[in-house]
């Protein structure tokens, strides 16, 4: 339950900033605490995303909601990529698994384009559902940093505003239950 997270404890509380990246280089300086007015020169540890940058020892170094997360300009870039590219092969008409077609058994179905709009709608509220044991919050969050990573290897035609909303998300530790 949320109630039993933990939850990253004051600043004074912290062990002093140590900014880094995926690669272990120093992070840019433009990567800021979303949402919650803490700025540069503050207490907290940051990590920059990169494109296909993240390893499994830096996952294991985001564990804790003290850490703020940012994506680097490249993912930025790679993420605006993607989503030029999709939007573009959408317009041109060009067939899309689960986008402009059908998903499973009804991929050979094209889908009207005044209707893919619901279908994505009802794609992601058909996966919103299940049953068991949550997740704990540290495995919810590895999955969240995950999918983050994955936006920004640039190849998920996603916008830009959804990567900041996830990065707002986890920078807040405001996470989902999932079972």
């Amino acid at each position: 339950p949320a109630s039993k997270r933990r939850r990253a404890p004051p600043s004074s509380q912290r062990a002093s900033a140590r900014n880094f990246s995926a690669s272990g280089e120093p992070a840019s300086r433009s990567c800021v605490r979303h949402q919650t007015g803490a700025t540069r020169g503050t207490d907290v540890t940051r990590f920059e995303i990169r494109p296909r940058a993240l390893d499994l020892a830096a996952l294991r170094r985001l564990e804790e909601p003290s850490v703020t997360l940012c994506l680097s300009a490249d993912a930025r870039e790679a993420i605006r990529r993607s989503h030029r590219v999709l939007s573009k092969a959408i317009a041109d008409g060009r067939p899309i698994y689960g986008v402009t077609t059908g998903s499973g058994p009804l991929s050979d179905r094209i889908i009207a384009p005044r209707l893919q709009g619901e279908m994505q709608r009802r794609l992601v509220l058909s996966n919103a559902v299940g049953f068991g044991p949550p997740l704990s919050a540290t495995v919810t969050r590895r999955i969240m940093i995950l999918k983050l990573a994955t936006f920004a290897a640039g190849a998920s035609g996603v916008t830009e505003a959804l990567a900041d909303r996830l990065l707002a998300l986890l920078n807040a530790d405001c996470l989902p239950v999932i079972p």
